[in-house]
């Protein structure tokens, strides 16, 4: 009888305590538990979660505006958060150009002007300028919705090429914690993931569109979550994708320096760099970072972060390596790509998350009834809330890894592992 139980085969009436077994309570809830652990069940599982995190998102974005005081929400934050840097940046290129981004007194001043509040410093290079001047021309909430809008619709274009059905791919984009976490902090990590889609989507016909792509992604929105697309690149030999992003790299340089000059280069290199690092991998940790080193900094200091962090590092890049060489599919590809990434870079937040959260949905199938699988991917469509709680974004991520090593081995036949 237990057999039957957690099998799929239906318990028969064929004998008295079949029978018996059929009237009595316990059989509806075993149905009921089969159709919970169905591939079916489990996926409606994920979904719901994600529409529960995303009625959370959308009621705390209401509440801050009804509660805000000018453009700065109830906590203090501006309403946007981070897009207040994008945004004031735009407003400070038209002022006074380039150079004052990295101007950390004059950068404060502008935020204190729209925002009563001055925080953090500009850390990206002169090349992000060329993207974010055009929010200067644009009114704060108009910026701000127009900003969300082209993130999801660039991510839409990226993940649902040539499919019939985008409204309903639209609706799970927004079902992705990862997603709603980037919108409620008002970042750019949309860009990037669809860049990044976009780039590997396109490697096989489109080799120099491809390079484009990574070239934008890694050079101009997050170099810091660009660290593992050259070894992606060298790992599939994509020769082409890596000369034609080369080229690309070269002339979006070329281009900001005609249009700035070398000063905001220099400033960026000298003081910019320097300065954001050691203020954002200092001594203190940040609960938001799901990171090896904030992990790390959590229980030991800065020099145990830091060593751990490039061991690890060491070994997620050979074996990344050699997981990319094999030629997985897009789907196993873009995980390992995602997961390894946060495990090699210090620097990274919860916002960070959206290209890990879009290669979940996609191996549900894979994983099947896999407890070791189902559960991996489980803490992963969770991180940003298990970050934030807990802390151990960093455990989650590194037992995601292991999982696509398992993943990967099974599908070739062999273990890495």
């Amino acid at each position: 009888m237990f057999y039957a139980i957690l099998s799929d085969k239906p318990i028969g009436t064929d004998s008295i305590t079949d029978y018996f077994w059929q009237m009595s309570l316990l059989a509806p809830l075993v149905n009921i538990c089969r159709r919970i652990t169905s591939p079916q069940g489990i996926r409606f599982a994920f979904l719901l979660w994600g529409a529960i995190y995303f009625g959370t998102v959308v009621c705390y974005i209401i509440l801050q505006f009804m509660a805000a005081r000018g453009l700065t929400a109830p906590d203090g934050l501006p309403i946007g958060r981070d897009f207040a840097a994008f945004w004031s940046v735009g407003r400070l290129l038209l002022a006074d150009g380039a150079s004052a981004l990295y101007d950390v007194t004059r950068f404060h001043q502008t935020l204190w002007e729209f925002f009563q509040e001055g925080f953090g410093r500009w850390p990206y290079p002169p090349l992000y300028s060329l993207v974010l001047w055009p929010l200067g021309y644009m009114a704060y909430l108009p910026a701000l919705l127009v900003w969300t809008l082209a993130g999801l619709l660039s991510l839409l274009a990226a993940v649902g090429a040539r499919r019939p059905d985008p409204i309903r791919v639209f609706a799970l984009l927004l079902l992705a914690p990862g997603v709603m976490t980037t919108i409620l902090n008002g970042q750019n990590a949309l860009f990037f993931a669809a860049l990044v889609i976009a780039g590997m989507r396109l490697t096989s016909a489109y080799k120099v569109t491809a390079g484009l792509c990574f070239a934008v992604a890694a050079m101009v929105i997050k170099p810091q979550l660009g660290l593992l697309l050259p070894v992606y690149l060298l790992a599939t030999r994509q020769w082409k994708v890596i000369f034609a992003a080369a080229g690309w790299g070269v002339l979006l340089i070329i281009i900001s320096l005609a249009a700035f000059g070398v000063e905001p280069w220099r400033l960026f290199f000298t003081t910019a760099l320097t300065g954001h690092a050691s203020h954002m991998l200092g001594t203190h940790s940040r609960i938001g970072m799901p990171t090896v080193y904030m992990f790390l900094l959590l229980w030991g200091n800065h020099w145990l972060a830091a060593v751990g962090q490039a061991v690890v590092g060491a070994i997620v890049c050979i074996a990344s390596w050699r997981f990319f060489a094999k030629r997985h599919d897009r789907e196993l590809q873009l995980a390992m790509l995602a997961c390894a990434t946060l495990l090699v870079t210090p620097y990274a937040f919860c916002y960070d998350l959206p290209l890990l959260s879009l290669a979940v949905l996609p191996l549900l199938p894979r994983a099947g009834r896999d407890p070791l699988a189902l559960t991996a991917l489980a803490l992963v469509w969770m991180l940003p809330t298990l970050q934030l709680a807990f802390h151990i974004g960093a455990l989650v991520i590194g037992m995601f890894f292991l999982c696509l090593l398992r993943l990967g081995a099974e599908e070739r036949g062999k273990k890495y592992i």
